[in-house]
């Protein structure tokens, strides 16, 4: 787990909440001034043209662009006509949970890191994308936000961009944003402020000035910042020791690791990791890795003998770690999330049940139906017919 990549947040905000997502439906009629987020902002353009300005570069946005703005994105949106979008941020430590057991994390986040964070998504990816922000929307205002859902939003966001990218636009070198994104994705490394200012052929008094400049504190303070929100967000993943965080986060001593943490966060490392674990209502990683992947293959004919092979564990294992997080076993849990999708699918499509039951990975709607009724006490046809409220921006 060498280098790797920063993904999210502010280092300087005192608010953090780790899982947290948030999305709204925007129109975005003027100029937006240049800003960033505290965590990782997404864009998601419905309709409309415009250009987009991220670190001094400029590129239009139509309907089907998707923009991941990372904090050392300094952006801004500016329309020619009218831009409906979907707006969304989540935090380092949802993406962290989506990613970090997955053997594409390091290499992917580096992708991103190279290429400008901006992808034109096909027409189906982009429906699938649409969708979901419309099913999150509807959920956190009935019912209040959902962790799985949101997990899930993560996991397809990440993967329809990742295939995206190969008509992404590589972004230029702009060395005043460039020092800080630096310190952002090689923070797990020995870093000094020499190393840095030889690696941009800068003095040091340079790169400090450039950084204080850009962020209001010198090269140590953004890179403490940096290590320790890191470490923050990994409390949560048990199989980590205190020490293995800290090294992970760029200290080479627990020492230093020790003296750091309780200066940003004003505790030790230990007193601040017992309550993160027990609020924290995951206790096995692969137990996601499983839930993950029946969210990203539910309206496939998905067997649990099947996802055994593609996961590389046992029927057994992945039957005893449903039930050991979720209490449930695959099958139920396969069941709760194709009958979940087809209710709000229901909700926000005018579309025949038929169709939706097939969407959904059900081949014979006679089951969908049964199966519908027993969980919802109706029909999925009388459940939209009661329900279904048209979008009135669309």
């Amino acid at each position: 787990m060498q280098d790797m990549p920063y993904a999210s947040v502010d280092y300087y905000s005192q608010q953090f909440h780790a899982y947290d997502l948030t999305i709204k439906k925007e129109h975005v009629t003027q100029a937006e001034k240049r800003h960033t987020n505290d965590e990782i902002e997404g864009v998601l353009v419905l309709a409309g043209t415009g250009q987009v300005i991220v670190n001094g570069q400029t590129h239009m946005i139509t309907a089907g662009s998707l923009l991941l703005l990372m904090p050392y994105h300094i952006h801004q949106l500016i329309p020619e006509t009218e831009l409906e979008i979907y707006r969304f941020t989540f935090s380092l430590g949802l993406f962290l949970l989506n990613t970090t057991t997955r053997k594409e994390y390091a290499t992917a986040l580096k992708n991103v890191a190279d290429f400008f964070p901006l992808v034109k998504l096909n027409a189906r990816d982009e429906q699938e994308v649409r969708q979901l922000c419309q099913v999150i929307l509807r959920e956190t205002q009935q019912q209040g936000a959902s962790e799985l859902l949101n997990l899930g939003f993560i996991s397809l966001l990440t993967y329809v961009f990742q295939k995206a990218q190969v008509f992404a636009i590589r972004q230029k070198k702009l060395p005043p944003y460039e020092l800080l994104k630096y310190l952002h994705l090689h923070y797990q490394q020995p870093l000094t402020l020499k190393k840095v200012a030889q690696q941009f052929e800068l003095s040091t008094e340079a790169v400090q000035q450039k950084l204080i400049t850009l962020s209001g504190a010198n090269f140590a303070e953004n890179l403490n910042r940096v290590r320790i929100r890191n470490a923050r967000a990994l409390m949560p993943f048990e199989e980590l020791s205190l020490n293995q965080i800290g090294k992970l986060c760029g200290y080479q001593s627990e020492a230093a690791f020790y003296q750091a943490f309780k200066q940003q966060v004003g505790t030790t490392p230990g007193a601040y990791r017992q309550p993160v674990i027990k609020n924290f209502k995951t206790t096995r990683i692969d137990a996601w890795e499983v839930y993950l992947y029946i969210q990203e293959n539910f309206a496939q004919p998905l067997t649990l003998k099947k996802a055994a092979q593609e996961l590389n564990l046992t029927t057994k294992q992945i039957q005893n770690l449903l039930l050991t997080t979720f209490d449930a076993r695959f099958q139920e849990l396969l069941l709760w999330t194709r009958l979940y999708y087809a209710k709000n699918l229901l909700l926000s499509l005018k579309q025949p049940v038929k169709h939706i039951s097939q969407m959904v990975g059900f081949q014979d709607v006679a089951v969908f139906t049964k199966k519908f009724k027993q969980q919802y006490g109706t029909t999925p046809k009388q459940y939209a017919k009661e329900h279904f409220k048209p979008d009135p921006a669309e």
